[in-house]
């Protein structure tokens, strides 16, 4: 194993040596005594502190940090050392000696050579050759939800652990230790130093760096315990140093990874998978793009690191790799992205509102603090919503007029780039009670972090940096919007209060003054309501709750006041979760999802930026190719087919963000995906353009056709409509659809119209011809129209006993007026099938007391009849008769008796009979006359069923009449009969 660097100087490389075998069960690697500078304490070594002397041989030593306002620079073993007046820096380039400044040394360089004076200060740093910038060193927090919380740097425990175990450097010691696989390492703070612990045994102590590496890259990565990431417990490539801050009293942590390496971790953290593989390279390259720019800014240089892992930077190793990221980031690997020969300041975000801000209206100069700061033309407000109205236009909105912008961020309907985000639309609302307490929690704060944008107002009217009262801004008494930005984006918020009025300046400041939180209200969750674009009302299931701070600074409010004029609440509509600057990754998302490249994507969003390589090269689209077209023929369509050609010779198929034109488009048109339609005879240019590029097709549509075929069309019956398709044969046999440019008649409207398209609306009973020509052809279709059915009839239905049958008859009615029984073809239901059965044929069976449905279907139409459905006929009962004498009369009654022992009288609806009518004659209704000697059966009939009784009539005595008076025979002699 190489331990150290070969470019350690001589005087250093002796004391580097390793450290005597450890307890436990973990081996030092290498063996050796304990370094002269160094001695043995009883919790492991401690730095002896060599006498002051002058040290004027050069150090060749990784730079660790510098500091140009403390006007220090750190050395990986040598430590800090102050930079004497006048110091000196250089670079030796090419043969040549350059000056330089300090701002061209870099944390992180092992190629500076520093020459101290005899008061062991920096006096000279000389910069061998170009410094590679292919590393990243990375601060990390130990939580990365307030990156205004600088203390989260500080780490008061570490706890490390590796499945494949690891290895642990003291690099100024000279000592190196395996730790297991699996161990767990605890790395506290006692009395000022580290304090290494395993399995509960101290392994060693010391106030150096400590640096935990893998043991060799194909290793398992090294995996930190104390704090949590959304991926759970981080894991982490390349190396982890371990230092003690100033105070002594908290650990740093950076992670020295490759460039790549660090992407690995940032484009997953940063951009979901799912947001498809171009989006995600364009995401890979602005990553790397602004990882290099904060390399080169030396913002992070006082603290030993280029980059932070929270969204102050980018966001780092928050979400695992996946394979989906790690392609992308492959697939671009060292592209990164140029303006005007610098880097372009590659700032993206979450989500676009529906416009985008301008840089120098979201931060300040660096150096000059100015604000709003200097315009970067690739980083300018652009628009992302869709124009209702033309929805091939981006919308334009007039950011001064307030009532506008409280329209558009309270109207949920508009769509763009970003529709499909939760985030493209949200709402929150405070009492004045929280906004007041949020303002007044962060508020001195933000004055404390930056004194030159937080101002109050004077008594002449103007504004000033001046602290904020311990009370805060006490009553709140009026909040307003004192400026906005080109994209629309808050500048400038004023709170007017009991205690003053205040000017909060840029977004930053703004959102980390309110935060509608409860940790800042103090009071209940406030909830957050969101909307994706196109919505009717804000989504129940996006509601989230307490966000740390606005989403963005794209927002409007209305006040609520009591009737006294009062403040009681407030609600912020706004749009968007970001600062609004540079690439939107849910726009990104979408923009590849319509088929745009990833490059075509960046340059959406950085205006003209170029993509350089690795090498420096140019990594550029040179030319376009248009392919797929040829001669085409009056109703064809083809698809264009467009390459971009990159200047490494590589071609790559793009099938959106270009533009198409016809020149002709009477003889050809082409939509904006590149579908070209044949229409007319004729020359056309079909040209595609992307920038400054652009690639032309000379198409020739070809001679007329030389016949006509009409399809589509079959006998139709009135209110149907059909498409008739028109086919052009043309003389070298092909066939083409024709889709415009085609001629249609009816020769009788009244029977069939046909539109210009070729839809045909049958309209009544008859015949017609539709005829269809094009460049002197024809072709004709004769059309048949039966009359419509407009109805049914249902008959042969009445009211049923239990047990009846009846057959059903359904006709059809047509719009001629004629009506033809159907014998086939009908559906027959039964809403009550338990009180009356149908059949397909539609026979009908009444099977219990009820009500039923029943329904006949055909042709689209219905009919119904509302049975009823009676109890079923038991029997009869007559009345018992008396023997009757001739000529007396009686009134005979009989009973229906049902199955449900009802009793209903039926007499006059009966049937009467007599069997011996000479003995007895029955009228209808029952009446009965004795006209004779004898017996007869007195029979009554109703619905089926019949009852008798039988009737005895004896010879009247004599001298009664008919009424029952006795009647004399002849010869007054009475006869026995």
């Amino acid at each position: 194993m190489k331990l150290f660097p070969k470019h350690l100087s001589r005087r250093i490389l002796p004391v580097l040596l390793t450290g005597a075998l450890m307890g436990g069960g973990l081996l030092p690697a290498g063996l050796g005594s304990v370094p002269p500078a160094y001695a043995e304490s009883a919790g492991g070594l401690s730095v002896i502190q060599p006498a002051a002397s002058l040290v004027t041989d050069p150090l060749h030593e990784k730079i660790m940090a510098k500091n140009p306002a403390a006007g220090t620079i750190e050395l990986e073993l040598t430590g800090t050392l102050a930079l004497a007046p006048g110091y000196l820096v250089q670079q030796t380039l090419n043969g040549q000696t350059l000056t330089r400044s300090l701002a061209d040394v870099m944390v992180g360089a092992a190629n500076v050579t520093v020459t101290r004076d005899e008061q062991g200060r920096a006096a000279k740093l000389v910069i061998e050759g170009e410094t590679p910038a292919d590393r990243m060193r990375v601060g990390i927090r130990r939580d990365i939800a307030n990156i205004a919380d600088n203390s989260t740097f500080d780490h008061t425990r570490l706890d490390l652990q590796s499945k494949d175990g690891y290895r642990l450097l003291d690099k100024r010691a000279g000592r190196s230790f395996d730790i297991a696989p699996g161990k767990l390492a605890a790395f506290t703070i006692v009395d000022g130093v580290t304090v290494v612990t395993v399995d509960g045994t101290e392994l060693y102590r010391t106030a150096n760096r400590l640096y935990a590496e893998q043991k060799d890259p194909n290793a398992s990565l090294l995996q930190i315990m104390t704090f949590k990431r959304a991926q759970g417990n981080p894991l982490y490539r390349g190396t982890l140093e371990l230092s003690l801050t100033a105070a002594k009293d908290k650990l740093r942590v950076v992670n020295d990874v490759t460039l790549e390496q660090y992407l690995y971790q940032v484009v997953p953290s940063e951009m979901p998978a799912s947001f498809g593989r171009e989006a995600l390279k364009a995401q890979a390259v602005a990553a790397r793009t602004y990882a290099l720019t904060d390399y080169y800014s030396s913002r992070f240089a006082d603290r030993g690191f280029h980059i932070d892992d929270s969204t102050l930077s980018q966001v780092f190793n928050n979400s695992a790799e996946n394979d989906l990221t790690t392609q992308a980031v492959n697939e671009t690997a060292g592209l990164i992205m140029k303006s005007g020969g610098s880097l372009v300041d590659a700032r993206f975000y979450s989500t676009s509102g529906g416009f985008g801000a301008s840089k120098h209206e979201v931060w300040s100069d660096t150096g000059s603090n100015l604000f709003p700061g200097t315009p970067i033309p690739y980083l300018t407000a652009k628009s992302y919503t869709y124009d209702p109205s033309d929805p091939a236009r981006m919308l334009a909105l007039d950011m001064a007029d307030e009532n506008a912008v409280n329209a558009f961020y309270k109207t949920l309907s508009y769509t763009g780039y970003d529709s499909d985000s939760l985030y493209f639309r949200w709402k929150v609302g405070l009492t004045r009670q929280e906004l007041e307490t949020t303002i007044n929690k962060n508020l001195a704060d933000r004055y404390a972090a930056d004194p030159a944008f937080i101002l109050t107002k004077l008594p002449d009217g103007s504004f000033a940096s001046k602290a904020i009262p311990a009370e805060g801004i006490g009553t709140l008494r009026n909040l307003y919007v004192a400026k906005r930005g080109a994209g629309g984006n808050v500048t400038e918020l004023v709170v007017e209060g009991t205690t003053g009025t205040y000017k909060i300046i840029k977004e930053f400041n703004i959102r980390f003054t309110i935060r509608p939180s409860k940790t800042y209200t103090l009071g209940p969750d406030i909830l957050a309501y969101r909307a994706k674009g196109g919505s009717l009302d804000y989504d129940p299931a996006g509601t989230l709750k307490n966000p740390s701070i606005l989403y963005s600074a794209f927002f409007t409010f209305d006040l609520a006041k009591d009737a006294a004029g009062a403040v009681t609440g407030v609600t912020f509509y706004g749009g968007g979760n970001g600062h609004g600057v540079g690439m939107s990754q849910y726009g990104a998302s979408a923009l590849g999802a319509k088929g745009w490249k990833f490059d075509q994507i960046l340059n959406g969003y950085y205006s003209q930026m170029q993509l350089v390589t690795a090498a420096g090269q140019p990594y550029e689209v040179r030319a376009l190719e248009l392919g797929g077209l040829g001669p085409m023929n009056p109703g064809e369509t083809r698809q264009a087919q467009v390459k971009a050609v990159y200047n490494d010779g590589s071609r790559v198929d793009w099938t959106a963000g270009v533009t198409f034109t016809s020149s002709r488009p009477s003889v050809a048109a082409v939509s904006q995906t590149g579908l070209v339609t044949a229409i007319g005879y004729g020359e056309t240019l079909i040209t595609v353009r992307y920038g400054d590029l652009s690639a032309a097709y000379p198409l020739s549509v070809s001679s007329r056709a030389v016949s006509l075929e009409i399809s589509g069309l079959a006998p139709m019956t009135a209110g149907e409509t059909a498409q008739a398709t028109v086919t052009a044969v043309y003389a070298d046999g092909s066939r083409h659809a024709l889709t415009s440019g085609v001629a249609f008649t009816s020769s009788s409207p009244q029977v069939a119209e046909v539109e210009a398209t070729g839809t045909v609306r049958a309209l009544s009973h008859g015949q017609t011809v539709i005829t269809a020509e094009f460049e002197g052809r024809s072709a004709a279709y004769s059309l048949t129209v039966s009359p419509a059915l407009t109805g049914l009839t249902l008959t042969g239905l009445a009211p049923m006993r239990q047990g009846d049958t009846a057959q059903a008859v359904v006709s059809a009615v047509y719009s001629d007026g004629s009506s033809v029984p159907l014998a086939g073809g009908v559906t027959f239901t039964s809403s009550q099938a338990s009180v009356a059965a149908v059949d397909e044929a539609g026979r009908v069976t009444a099977l219990a007391k009820g009500e039923t449905e029943i329904t006949a279907s055909y042709g689209g139409k219905t009919v119904s009849y509302r049975l009823a459905v009676t109890a079923s006929l038991v029997g009869l009962r007559v009345d018992k008769l008396h023997p009757l004498q001739t000529g007396e009369t009686t009134q005979l009654k009989v009973w229906a008796l049902y199955s449900d022992n009802a009793v209903q009288e039926v007499t006059v609806q009966a049937v009467w009979t007599s069997s011996r009518p000479e003995v007895a004659a029955v009228a209808p209704g029952g009446l009965v006359t004795a006209l004779g000697k004898g017996k007869t059966q007195l029979t009554a009939g109703y619905a089926g069923s019949r009852a008798s009784e039988e009737l005895v009539v004896t010879k009247a005595p004599k001298g009664r009449s008919s009424a029952g008076n006795a009647e004399e025979e002849p010869n007054g002699v009475e006869e026995d009969r």
